[in-house]
């Protein structure tokens, strides 16, 4: 909640500053991305474990949060949507009855927290990484429930308060915190946030024998691609007579392919006795 709050906060704060000096675009931009990308994708699946699982006073909090950061957007974004906002209005707990005529909200400065926020970015990006390992990187059934092992560095104490958050929005069954000094586990994919290191054991969840065949065989491929395009870019020929945007697109595809190269360098190391 605090996290909210004081995102929430920040947002008012650039809202005015936006309306003051006419950048109403960036204002509406602004305004999107925190109902969109933090409030509705974060928040609202974090205020779950209070609202079902929670003591009277954590289910109440959890209420008035919601609903102020609502009744606060729609008062923001009413200047642009003002039927939709008007009818969204009618349905919240509020005192004023008609939103047209409700305060314009002004920010308290005093719920803007630095700290809160950077907690909060590093758990958000240990999300990130589960669900980029579960669903970018091997692909894994997401009926299998995976335990998580992390090394939390100096972000020992929020995963243990709220590891709870952080196994409901990656969908993991256990959260294992190891010492600072434990060996990494082995067969296991990994992803570092910060001082964070997070693993997740893969025996089990994919074939990996057949997953180390595959790596090997996207490596060659990577490799020959590679070959080629440096060869291009070696040819003084091509450097010199092709337009400058062709012989840039190649500098980026060779770029682009070195870098995949990498990630399947580090899969490899992470699952095979390469």
């Amino acid at each position: 909640s605090r996290w909210l709050l004081s995102r929430l906060n920040r947002l008012v704060k650039s809202t005015q500053y936006l309306f003051d000096t006419y950048q109403y675009g960036e204002a509406g931009r602004q305004m999107r991305s925190f109902l969109w990308d933090e409030f509705a994708p974060w928040y609202l699946e974090i205020s779950k474990h209070p609202l079902y699982n929670g003591t009277d006073e954590e289910k109440a909090i959890a209420r008035r949060v919601l609903v102020h950061t609502l009744q606060t957007c729609m008062r923001l974004l009413h200047p642009y949507m003002p039927f939709v906002t008007e009818e969204i209005w009618s349905y919240l707990p509020v005192e004023d009855e008609a939103l047209m005529l409700a305060q314009w909200p002004t920010a308290d400065e005093s719920y803007i927290d630095d700290a809160a926020e950077a907690r909060m970015d590093v758990l958000m990006d240990l999300v990130r990484s589960v669900r980029d390992i579960r669903n970018n990187q091997y692909n894994i059934n997401p009926g299998k429930k995976l335990t998580a092992i992390v090394q939390p560095g100096r972000h020992r104490a929020d995963l243990e308060t709220y590891g709870y958050i952080f196994a409901r929005l990656c969908n993991v069954e256990a959260i294992e915190l190891l010492a600072d000094d434990a060996p990494a586990p082995d067969e296991a994919a990994s992803a570092v946030v910060a001082d964070t290191a997070l693993y997740l054991p893969l025996r089990g969840m994919i074939d990996i024998a057949a997953e180390c065949e595959r790596l090997h065989k996207e490596r060659e491929n990577l490799a020959e691609q590679i070959r080629r395009t440096e060869g291009m870019l070696a040819n003084e020929g091509f450097v010199n007579n092709a337009p400058e945007a062709v012989v840039q697109r190649e500098r980026n595809k060779l770029s682009e392919l070195q870098s995949s190269t990498a990630q399947i360098e580090e899969r490899i190391a992470e699952l095979c006795a390469d």
